[in-house]
């Protein structure tokens, strides 16, 4: 009888572990989505200043860069 209680109690504890790392590998893939957004909006944003910069060259004027 005590075997089979702590064996409930083993069951029960993996059982809450099990929930807890599913709830976590969900997050975890929530922000890894949520990093490759930020990543391809930085990629634009850099596209789009290139362009503006090389634009602005072209028209004559100068970088400010050194």
């Amino acid at each position: 009888m005590r075997m089979s209680k702590k064996l409930n109690e083993s069951n029960e504890q993996i059982s809450i572990l099990s929930s807890m790392l599913k709830d976590e590998k969900r997050i975890v893939r929530k922000m890894k989505k949520e990093l490759k957004v930020e990543r391809e909006m930085n990629l634009e944003s850099s596209r789009i200043i290139e362009s503006l910069h090389r634009e602005a060259t072209d028209d004559g004027h100068t970088s400010t860069s050194s």
